[in-house]
């Protein structure tokens, strides 16, 4: 899997240059990469991923964030109208202790929304409610704006204690 991880990511980063034929190879990509995705799930769920699946599973986030840098606006809110389900099965038990794929994967959500925030935006506009809830719940918890740290830093302020010598 990874040595395929590999050459899906070469084959998509080439697309980039606009090759009819590459971007064809490219849409038939697309579905077997993200089945790989949904199949590992309940490996990541259950803690008993392997080392060379998460790291193809990495790769693979790498080769759709290229896909994702090459494309124009209208498509890359397309494309992330697949890309956010996807992610987020892998985010749905990751109450508690994120493990790294959940943790790359929220990076990888992080980056879409940064780079491209309107077509973020009309994409989760676009998913159930549950699934968008959880998204955002994953995105606050990753950059540190839960409920919980919000109460935590309310109740403790930082302070400066002077010396003097």
């Amino acid at each position: 899997s990874l040595t395929a991880a590999h050459c899906a990511r070469t084959l998509i980063a080439a697309s980039a240059s606009g090759n009819i034929l590459l971007r064809c190879c490219v849409k038939l990509l697309m579905p077997a990469l993200i089945e790989y995705i949904a199949k590992m799930v309940p490996l990541v769920n259950d803690g008993s991923i392997s080392e060379s699946h998460a790291t193809a599973i990495n790769e693979v986030w790498k080769a759709f964030a290229m896909f994702f840098g090459s494309l124009t606006e209208a498509a890359r809110t397309r494309l992330l109208g697949v890309l956010l389900p996807t992610i987020s099965l892998l985010l749905a038990n990751s109450q508690h202790s994120p493990s790294p794929v959940v943790a790359q994967s929220i990076k990888q959500l992080l980056s879409y929304a940064t780079i491209s925030p309107t077509a973020f935006k009309e994409a989760a506009s676009k998913l159930d409610a549950p699934t968008r809830e959880h998204l955002e719940t994953s995105i606050r918890r990753a950059v540190g704006g839960g409920p919980q740290t919000a109460a935590v830093q309310n109740t403790v302020k930082p302070q400066i204690s002077l010396r003097s010598f």
